[in-house]
């Protein structure tokens, strides 16, 4: 599950829901929805996800265990 995975890696870089919000320059409120799995995130957001925490997408998106 993404929401599983983010919480995971941004917990690993020790950052706040409100940490990665202001690196990526949009509202807490989003994260939390992500990693509640509340919203869909954006294929464009779910790439800088990827090249942020340094892991491909698949493994982001829960779609496979290469990470």
């Amino acid at each position: 599950m993404p929401s599983n995975r983010i919480a995971e890696l941004r917990r690993e870089q020790s950052l706040t829901q409100a940490g990665l919000a202001e690196r990526l320059g949009i509202d807490p409120a989003t994260v939390s929805r992500w990693e509640r799995g509340l919203t869909t995130i954006p294929d464009w957001r779910k790439v800088e996800l990827a090249e942020m925490f340094g892991v491909s997408v698949p493994w982001l998106m829960g779609w496979g265990n290469d990470k």
